[in-house]
């Protein structure tokens, strides 16, 4: 499923593997959407950082750019939306498996028809998942654990998060397993439901 708003749309697959980083730099357009989407699981941490240039008056006199950026879930309902300077942190924990997407877009401050398409926007963004969004010196320090008991606390996470990852994956395959031999069925049953009209025409 894409995201969809004027201009072009882009959507880019960010592969979050078990090291749960992942850090992306591109070009944003004058009204133009630019979308990233990503597969997590259920009740999974993501916490992110994006940046990009300052607001600037457009230097031929016209209308002024204004960037905002949103995070939708799988459902398409926004769960983060930050309209203004590109420059701020997020956080949230999913609430069901599936595709999140985290959207761009440079849309005039006034309606216009015409804007300079070379007034472009260099953005970053940054997204952490599972272990790697968490703080675990200040979890040490909330619950005053050593550095060895602070090291077992992150295995056992990331054990955990490994074992839902592979639940997950096991899942989607059944579920896609399940989607096929319909599939397979129907076809069958409407080559049989042919043959048999042939045979009575």
């Amino acid at each position: 499923k894409k995201m969809r708003g004027r201009g072009d749309v882009v959507v880019v697959l960010l592969v979050l593997l078990v090291a749960g980083v992942a850090c992306v730099e591109f070009d944003l357009y004058p009204a133009r959407q630019r979308c990233f989407t990503e597969d997590f699981t259920h009740n999974l941490l993501v916490t992110g950082i994006f940046s990009g240039p300052p607001l600037a008056s457009p230097p031929d006199g016209g209308s002024e750019l204004i960037p905002t950026f949103k995070v939708f879930d799988p459902k398409g309902s926004e769960i983060y939306a930050k309209r203004g300077p590109l420059s701020g942190k997020f956080a949230f924990t999913t609430s069901e498996d599936g595709d999140y997407n985290f959207c761009f877009e440079d849309t005039p401050k006034e309606a216009i028809s015409y804007w300079n398409q070379d007034t472009r926007k260099r953005v970053k963004l940054e997204i952490r998942v599972g272990v790697d969004a968490r703080d675990y010196q200040e979890i040490a320090t909330k619950e005053g654990l050593n550095k060895i008991e602070i090291s077992l606390r992150r295995a056992a996470d990331e054990a955990k998060q490994v074992y839902e990852e592979i639940k997950y994956i096991r899942k989607r395959e059944e579920r896609h397993r399940d989607t096929n031999e319909s599939t397979n069925a129907r076809v069958m049953w409407f080559s049989f439901l042919s043959v048999g009209v042939l045979i009575l025409a």
